[in-house]
């Protein structure tokens, strides 16, 4: 049986594959040797190359480049923070089509820190997160959204650099969507706008 933290985190959608998130799952933990220096980017780059379709990452602040999420994944944070470790014009964690996500992410894009980043989150096309999603500190967009995707919660602030009377950088950036949703959206403080959304059909 999984734990109470677990219990609270997974929907009961999932609960039906327990027994398979049990055997299948890898943890970052087992991986801790590959961290040089506190910077934990080899270890999830070897954790998402494994052949494992679930993953569990447990709660912690992991500061990381940027990596990106194979596609066809389901992961679940268990209160996790990604902190950007140097200025690389990527985003921070990208994720491949038809991911689904549980639990809660927090992305610290540490713009003042690294003086540039990029953007906090990229979710690709057929995306649902039925988690909570929160990214700040981002020098570009805090999150951007593709299409056929489901977002449950969103919270992004302090996205993005303001130039005199101009900023760049969005809480939430949309572009080319179609078919997405978002719900329970909390965006303010970010350079532009809290939400922008351009060319899209049938966006919610």
């Amino acid at each position: 049986k999984l734990s109470g933290e677990l219990n609270n985190i997974i929907t009961s959608t999932l609960l039906d594959k327990v027994d398979y998130i049990e055997t299948k799952t890898k943890r970052i933990g087992n991986l801790c040797e590959f961290v040089i220096n506190d910077n934990y980017t080899n270890a999830f780059k070897l954790l998402f190359e494994s052949d494992n379709d679930v993953y569990f990452i447990p709660a912690g602040a992991y500061l990381i480049e940027p990596i990106k999420v194979p596609d066809n994944k389901t992961i679940i944070f268990s209160n996790v923070t990604l902190k950007r470790n140097k200025h690389i014009n990527e985003p921070l964690i990208e994720f491949g089509a038809n991911t689904i996500i549980y639990g809660s992410l927090r992305v610290d894009g540490n713009k003042n820190e690294v003086n540039k980043g990029e953007v906090g989150i990229q979710l690709n096309h057929d995306t649902q997160v039925f988690g909570i999603l929160e990214v700040f500190n981002n020098s570009r967009h805090g999150i951007m959204v593709g299409s056929d995707s489901y977002i449950a919660n969103i919270k992004a602030y302090n996205n993005g650099f303001n130039f005199g009377s101009s900023g760049t950088g969005d809480g939430v950036y949309l572009v080319n969507v179609n078919n997405t949703t978002l719900e329970r959206v909390e965006s303010y403080g970010n350079a532009r706008n809290g939400l922008s959304i351009t060319t899209y059909d049938n966006a919610t």
